[in-house]
């Protein structure tokens, strides 16, 4: 059986001079970066789905609540904590970052 890991937490996206040059909708899946003191170190990353709360889109420049499944995760363990501080990536280049508000926690599928 599978297993995957929920958070809920605020993400914001960079503005398009920075960021993404268009919205993102329910499904996205960027590249997700926690404890990045060291942003070259693999093992703090992973890839994630997030599905939108309360929106269909969310734009360069805007804050919003999300709920992200994060996949592959049992090297993260320590890092899936409230409060924690995250990155989102898309190729080379960093789009957004955010704090996990709650956590959920395991999930089977």
């Amino acid at each position: 059986m599978n297993k995957y890991f929920e958070i809920i937490a605020n993400i914001h996206l960079y503005d398009s001079d920075k960021g993404r040059k268009s919205f993102i909708l329910d499904g996205y899946r960027p590249h997700i970066y926690f404890g990045f003191s060291d942003p070259t170190n693999f093992n703090y990353s992973t890839d994630c789905i997030i599905n939108l709360i309360n929106t269909d889109k969310i734009f360069p420049g805007e804050t919003s609540k999300v709920k992200i499944i994060v996949l592959r995760y049992e090297h993260l363990k320590g890092l899936l904590e409230l409060g924690a501080k995250l990155k989102l990536k898309e190729g080379v280049k960093f789009i957004g970052d955010g704090v996990i508000k709650e956590v959920i926690g395991e999930k089977r599928y």
